[in-house]
């Protein structure tokens, strides 16, 4: 060998063992995520661009969110690849015995969160993070958001990359670049879109810049915010609709343009769906009482007294507007609660060891058209919401394209949106850590040829509260539940 191709040959063993090399010839992801998206939604009239992603993209036909079906629960196991059962957060509204009496934490405020961290010592979230992984691996998880601070933070809650909320960005030094580069928010929000559009800037600033993360997300708060204030399929819900799903057309544009369409993968996909609402009943003043603290649909009885708990269950499953309710298993791995009638938060990857209540409770819900014509109405008070355990708020969108991923294929495999960490890890040879909880969808990946798994449905039943599962290479997924 001369010397020129000996000089040749060692620069390229460099090249294949330069990180920034390696970075360079792999596609990066991005992950849009559309907060509250029902996908009844996605047609060509009222979302014309995410319409035509969806044609060219592969569909997880049977996608769940994870329940309880919260932002806040879904943010932290897209986070941590895990069910609440291990990253510890259980619903948007917190309580955490022996930390503040009977303070319920709201998860919604980072600010609340970080209160809760120090508390805890840093525990937080009780499992590692997907955004750790990366870091390990050399590479950065970044987050994009127009949401509440805490949506944010809990999608790479550890510091192991930056966030780019307007109420929030990290680390705290990044702040006046992104001011100087897109502007401060504070300044700039003149209405209620301007802040999906400041995001939508800030990730076009620095998910494509040299040093631009590996994997990004950007989750657009509508159309769950239009939808809490007007209900499902108001003018309000279509015109965020339309809103959301132009500024997706701007990634589009940009991501599937002929320099950048090979380089790019796209997942899309919602946190939960949602539901109309027609009941009068408040939970929490049902139960109100000394030897109560109630944070949502969770109900914790003060020195676990067993008496006092199942009296509260006997009463609550009098009531025409409870739905199935939960309590702690039986014996440990059993689908039966220990409270007769009630299914075991073991059934539901809801049994963390520390922060799960006595109680967790639904309300009732129907297949019956709701204001508008869309399916779905539950006996919650308000307009129309999430957090329930029906198919209409289980069930959600979701759509992967680019060179990693199959085109124009269709999966009736069950998914979930805790699988996303564990599957883009694997999409990168990236070691998926023990502590994840999410299926890897290797059957989306454009290298895949193995046989389609055996899928099972499962029904877990202590009447009158009725589990309906599917299971898949071990995994379980909840499909909806009921009362009989």
């Amino acid at each position: 060998m001369n010397w020129k191709k000996m000089i040749w040959a060692l620069g390229m063993m460099a090249c294949a063992a330069s990180p920034s090399a390696a970075r360079a010839e792999q596609p990066r992801t991005l992950i849009v995520i559309f907060d509250g998206l029902r996908e009844d939604y996605i047609n060509e009239s009222q979302m014309p661009h995410l319409h035509r992603f969806t044609q060219q993209a592969t569909y997880g036909a049977k996608n769940h969110s994870v329940f309880p079906t919260y932002t806040r629960v879904n943010s932290a196991s897209f986070g941590t690849g895990a069910y609440p059962q291990k990253h510890g957060i259980m619903g948007n509204e917190l309580h955490v015995p022996g930390t503040t009496g009977d303070r319920v934490f709201q998860t919604g405020d980072a600010r609340e969160l970080s209160t809760l961290d120090s508390l805890t010592q840093g525990g937080l979230i009780t499992v590692p993070t997907f955004g750790e992984a990366l870091q390990a691996a050399g590479h950065e998880f970044m987050v994009f958001s127009s949401g509440s601070t805490g949506q944010a933070l809990l999608q790479n809650p550890r510091g192991a990359g930056r966030i780019v909320n307007p109420g929030l960005i990290l680390p705290h030094t990044f702040r006046e670049e992104v001011y100087s580069a897109i502007g401060n928010p504070q300044q700039v929000l003149s209405d209620a879109y301007t802040g999906h559009h400041w995001v939508t800037d800030a990730f076009l600033t620095y998910g494509l810049a040299a040093d631009a993360p590996l994997v990004s997300s950007i989750w657009y708060a509508e159309p769950d915010g239009a939808q809490h204030r007007s209900g499902i399929g108001s003018s309000r819900a279509l015109a965020a609709l339309t809103m959301v799903d132009s500024l997706f057309g701007r990634l589009l544009d940009t991501l599937w343009s002929p320099d950048l369409k090979n380089r790019f993968n796209i997942i899309v996909t919602a946190d939960h769906g949602f539901i109309a609402y027609q009941g009068q009943q408040k939970l929490q003043e049902y139960v109100k009482a000394d030897d109560v603290v109630s944070a949502e649909g969770a109900i914790f009885v003060k020195g676990h007294n067993q008496t006092r708990i199942r009296q509260i269950v006997q009463q609550l499953q009098q009531e025409s507007w409870v739905g199935p309710i939960f309590t702690r298993a039986k014996h440990s791995g059993s689908d039966e609660g220990w409270v007769p009638g009630t299914v075991s938060f073991d059934a539901i990857h809801w049994n963390h060891p520390t922060r799960a209540a006595d109680i967790l409770v639904t309300y009732k819900w129907y297949d019956q058209p709701g204001p508008r014509g869309y399916r779905g109405v539950a006996e919650n008070p308000g307009v129309a919401g999430h957090g329930g355990i029906s198919p209409f708020e289980i069930k959600t969108p979701l759509f992967f394209a680019g060179p990693s991923y199959k085109p124009r294929t269709v999966s009736n495999l069950p998914s979930s949106f805790v699988d996303l960490a564990p599957t883009i890890l694997a999409s990168y040879g990236i070691a998926v850590p023990t502590t994840m909880d999410g299926r890897i969808l290797s059957e989306v990946f454009a290298t895949d040829q193995s046989q389609t798994p055996e899928v099972r449905q499962e029904v877990v039943e202590n009447a009158p509260s009725t589990i309906y599962r599917s299971s898949v290479q071990g995994k379980r997924y909840i499909d909806y539940g009921q009362t009989h």
